[in-house]
């Protein structure tokens, strides 16, 4: 679910980096990267409904 709300660019973005990254950690530098990215553009209520989403409250 998650995965599927951050943009198709940006996806596309991250995979590719990570397609020529040159180890493991770089790869997960990336991943957190997005994640990050995301989430500082999110609205103080959409992070709220996100966070019920997954916590189930």
């Amino acid at each position: 679910m998650l995965y599927q709300s951050i943009s198709k660019n940006y996806r596309y973005i991250c995979e590719n980096a990570n397609n020529k990254a040159q180890d493991e950690s770089e790869v997960i530098y990336n991943k957190l990267l997005l994640v990050t990215d995301q989430i500082s553009g999110m609205t103080d209520t959409h992070a709220l409904s996100v966070y019920k989403t997954i916590t189930a409250n």
